[in-house]
């Protein structure tokens, strides 16, 4: 492998990070990293006017996903090491350019905690609440939310990362927990929802809502809903299930710390089995609820919600899947369990966020193109420095979103992603020829050839493919409206602001006798 010395040229001769994660240690981050959550929060605002079926958009997002699944697998089997399409793209293409994508990618993954913090109270503890609520027939447990309700909830979420600090084993423990809850609440509603028939939701929501289920149904007819299911309509829901599948690859940034990283059967059961578990419930938890209260209920109240509020039906804040459990069983508990499950996985994927972007840091910093600091390691083996970055721009973000329209701004993130694969789909395509050297000393399994060219070549073409239908997608009208020019250069910006950065960077670097040209020339050393 072209490794070259470290002599001012890396921070040190080792990473100092060692490999201690399994196969299936990736899955539970790759999948906290998805949010399980997202199956319930995300999907609440599909408002299209046609009829869509959730359950087969999870499934047409995970057949394109797979695409940029096997981009990823194939890259980190060939090159291992920290920091991911960093490292690939810096090293094939242009270092500038490695550097400003995963900068894009690592920014807005230090949003998502502040984003899953704000969700916790209001869409799930508050949904847990008012279904007991109406179980019960006492508004006691609805009038506990303003209790819970409390603006430094969304703060201590986005703290969460700060957990690292304790060690890989002791954040790993807890990402599994937060897979295992999102898991077991995902199943429980399934189970519940298959458990009782569509008679019974019609009977008791009738029973206890002053707008009838007949009258949800002409409400959103009259106002122009079309509820026979289309090809538009299940774009649209596989728009919003891409959205919120990102991070099943995520595994590609702390690969360096997989065990057996560079065998292609590692790679693709971190990311494929990540991005196969989340689609399977996803899929499962709409065909199941589908099958309780109706899928033209489902798509009348959705749409009601995000286009007419004011004939909103639901008591609920928002119309998440499992609010359908106050009509579903006479366990009073059982929504609020339900609710609280998702909650602690949305909360906990805060460190599975930060465990993503600290090691993003870290290549950058080990590679000198941030200051060396951020690249040491505690007694621990934890980059500290890096975590506390992590912990503060997340908090930024915090503050951000609770005083600021920020959020508004990041619309087009899945096109910045997408725009980012892109790019790494043609590092993938050009890789063999234009970096001969480098390839053939690549310890991993993906340099086999096929159909008279490099595998990894051809797994470029079909993720530069995938990533025009995603960016197509991204900017459709059913996702986003119309196009926004305040919104698309929100995305521009922080995308390109890596290039400047990177060349002042080596221009320090060249000041201090240190040439950036030369890291970039191989790999970084394990």
């Amino acid at each position: 492998m072209l490794i070259l010395k470290p002599d001012r040229v890396f921070v040190r001769e080792a990473t100092g990070l060692i490999r201690a994660l399994s196969p299936f240690d990736a899955i539970a981050i790759n999948i906290e990293n998805v949010t399980l959550g997202t199956t319930f929060f995300g999907l609440v605002f599909i408002g299209s006017f046609f009829g869509t079926d959730i359950s087969l958009g999870f499934l047409v997002a995970c057949v394109l996903s797979m695409a940029f699944a096997l981009l990823y697998s194939t890259f980190s089997t060939l090159m291992p090491k920290t920091g991911g399409d960093y490292v690939w793209v810096s090293r094939i293409l242009h270092p500038s350019l490695g550097f400003t994508l995963n900068l894009y990618i690592t920014l807005v993954v230090l949003s998502w905690p502040a984003i899953s913090g704000g969700a916790v109270m209001p869409a799930f503890i508050n949904s847990g609440l008012i279904a007991t609520s109406i179980i019960t027939g006492n508004s006691f447990y609805a009038n506990l939310y303003p209790l819970f309700n409390q603006p430094w909830v969304i703060y201590a979420v986005s703290a969460l990362p700060l957990v690292l600090l304790l060690g890989n084993k002791t954040a790993v423990r807890c990402i599994w927990a937060g897979f295992i809850a999102g898991a077991v609440g995902i199943i429980l509603t399934i189970g519940t929802f298959l458990s009782v028939g569509h008679s019974t939701f019609v009977s008791n929501f009738n029973a206890v809502s002053s707008v009838k289920y007949d009258a949800v149904l002409t409400a959103a007819t009259g106002n122009g809903f079309l509820p026979s299911v289309t090809l538009v309509g299940i774009f649209a829901a596989s728009v919003f299930a891409l959205f919120n599948s990102l991070g099943y690859n995520f595994s590609a940034y702390y690969t360096g710390e997989v065990r057996r990283a560079n065998d292609m059967k590692t790679q693709l059961t971190a990311q494929f089995g990540a991005l196969l578990i989340y689609a399977a419930l996803g899929a499962g938890l709409y065909f199941a609820l589908y099958s309780f209260v109706g899928r033209d209920f489902v798509n009348s109240v959705l749409f009601l919600f995000n286009n007419f509020p004011s004939s909103y039906p639901l008591p609920f804040g928002y119309p998440l899947a499992s609010a359908y459990l106050a009509y579903a069983t006479k366990l009073a508990f059982l929504p609020l369990l339900v609710n609280v499950l998702i909650a602690i996985s949305y909360s906990l994927s805060s460190i599975a966020f930060a465990f993503v972007c600290v090691r993003n840091f870290f290549a950058w910093a080990f590679d000198r193109v941030l200051p060396t600091k951020i690249a040491d390691l505690d007694k621990r083996g934890n980059p500290w420095v890096a975590i506390l970055i992590a912990t503060v721009i997340s908090e930024i973000y915090a503050v951000l979103f609770t005083y600021t329209p920020t959020s508004a701004y990041m619309a087009y993130e899945v096109t910045g992603f997408a725009v980012a694969w892109g790019i790494v789909a043609v590092a993938a395509i050009i890789f063999p020829y234009a970096r001969k050297a480098l390839f053939e000393s690549s310890p991993g399994s993906g340099k086999g050839r096929m159909l008279g060219t490099y595998k990894v070549t051809i797994v470029g073409i079909i993720g530069v493919l995938a990533c025009v239908v995603m960016t197509y997608a991204s900017l459709a009208p059913t996702y986003v409206g119309a196009l926004n020019p305040a919104y698309m250069a929100a995305m521009i910006g922080p995308f390109l602001a890596g290039i400047p950065i990177f060349f002042i960077a080596k221009y320090v670097r060249g000041k201090q006798g240190i040439s950036l040209d030369l890291a970039f020339k191989a790999l970084p050393p394990e």
